[in-house]
């Protein structure tokens, strides 16, 4: 009897052990998983207002400007048909906009003739810039000046430089904001015998001078035979950035296309704008 009693104790025992064991896992599981860092869910409105935030690294619209004339030839010696207007296009879209509808309105000094005009020299990736050249129409004027339009200010105004770009004496790059000439303001179209050649920055409304010839050598393609301006350099640009200029002799000859004497073609020098 007392035997069958132990057994009966040991096996309560036993369970009362499992009991527990099985009590202690279960709070341990509780007390653990409410320990745990809640995982935060974003509601969807957030979620739709963060994705139609725009990034950061969204490209800029990007516009060229242009100078484009009124000019027909049908036109009539006329200030209208003389006259321009700035235009502005999205690269992108390819739409225009007119920024100067008159640039004779814009820029009073195309008052002086009804027939003086503007033209496109070039333009500036970096400013933003465009180049333009003041023009006597119908004539044998020629270019003279240079001309700044700013699209932060939509204004059009003479450069410092600007006598510096004159005639025949003076070529401009097509592709960067820079030109090359072989006459100051001091000198004029009479001068025979420019030997100076410059370098204009037209981003920064400076002059540097390249180089200096000695005697007997000339940038003056008009020396012997003369021309209509007097003055006329041989200057060819090869690139943005780079240029060629023909040194001609003061004192030998060679023929021209016409059979006629002019100044023999000695060297041609290579400059480049970041020297």
């Amino acid at each position: 009897m007392k035997e069958h009693f132990n057994k009966l104790v040991s096996v309560l025992i036993v369970l009362v052990v499992l009991i527990l064991l099985y009590i202690g896992s279960v709070i341990l599981k509780k007390n653990t998983t409410s320990e745990a860092p809640a995982t935060q869910t974003q509601p969807q409105a957030e979620q739709n207002s963060a994705a139609s935030e725009p990034s950061e690294s969204t490209p800029q619209v990007s516009f060229s400007y242009d100078y484009v004339a009124n000019y027909k030839e049908s036109g009539g010696y006329t200030e209208q048909n003389y006259d321009g207007k700035i235009i502005r296009t999205n690269t992108e879209t390819n739409e225009v906009t007119t920024m100067i509808p008159s640039v004779k309105q814009a820029y009073p000094k195309l008052k002086e003739y009804k027939n003086l005009s503007l033209q496109n020299l070039n333009r500036s990736e970096k400013t933003g810039n465009l180049y333009l050249t003041t023009v006597l129409m119908e004539s044998d004027g020629g270019r003279n000046g240079i001309v700044k339009y700013d699209p932060k200010t939509n204004k059009l105004t003479e450069l410092k430089i600007s006598d510096y770009f004159r005639i025949y004496s003076a070529r401009e790059s097509a592709n960067s904001p820079f030109a090359a000439s072989i006459l100051t303001p001091a000198e004029n179209m009479d001068t025979k015998d420019p030997k100076k050649l410059y370098l204009l920055d037209l981003d920064n409304d400076t002059v540097k001078t390249l180089t200096t010839l000695p005697k007997g050598q000339t940038f003056n393609y008009c020396y012997i035979g003369g021309c209509m301006f007097g003055v006329m350099p041989e200057i060819k640009w090869l690139s943005a950035e780079e240029f060629e200029v023909t040194v001609f002799s003061t004192t030998q000859t060679e023929k021209d296309g016409y059979g006629n004497d002019m100044s023999k073609r000695l060297k041609k020098l290579k400059f480049n704008v970041n020297q």
